[in-house]
């Protein structure tokens, strides 16, 4: 790989995490929120959360296996777009049975993508050197963004906006992978 495909490679792995991270800072902060201004109990939003906690077990597992059979742009796409489509219900619909149903659906694909960013960044950094931190302190970057970017967006257009702003971030990062030029590793 010549230094410009790489440099590019390194470009296309920090932009999927600062957009993996812009995501998790403002669902993290606006989502809950969110679920309370459309009639959400605070007992029924914390079962919802702690859903995604209880996939963490099991999950991230399979898709790993997924990414060593596939390979890791495989298992990327995948997840990404299963993500993005699992979760766009929560547009049009805030009934128990229907968000419930998206966020289990959406959580079994998004608790994979941390990890599969990981192993490629970590076969990008051992294929061409660099360092892992300066990859995902991009990570970093995004969450702040995050935070803050959908407060603004919510103090501008009220939280109406969560849904469909974190369901852009969804498609942006579901769109990334197929940008990529080659498997960054």
């Amino acid at each position: 790989m010549t230094a410009t495909a790489t440099n590019r490679s390194a470009l296309e792995i920090r932009t999927l995490y600062f957009l993996i991270f812009l995501f998790v800072g403002a669902h993290g902060n606006y989502f809950a929120l969110w679920l309370d201004s459309v009639g959400w109990t605070e007992s029924r939003i914390g079962w919802l959360d702690s859903i995604k906690y209880a996939l963490i077990i099991v999950f991230p597992v399979l898709w790993g296996r997924m990414a060593d059979r596939r390979g890791l742009r495989a298992a990327l796409m995948f997840i990404a777009m299963g993500s993005a489509l699992a979760f766009a219900p929560i547009m049009f619909s805030q009934a128990g049975a229907v968000v419930f149903g998206a966020i289990v659906l959406f959580s079994v694909f998004r608790v994979g993508i941390v990890p599969v960013a990981d192993s490629l960044t970590l076969a990008h950094v051992a294929a061409h050197g660099g360092n892992y931190g300066r990859h995902r302190l991009w990570g970093s970057w995004g969450f702040i963004g995050g935070s803050i970017g959908l407060g603004v967006v919510v103090a501008m257009g009220g939280l109406s906006t969560v849904p469909w702003s974190l369901q852009l971030l969804l498609v942006a990062t579901a769109a990334l992978p197929f940008l990529f030029r080659q498997t960054p590793a």
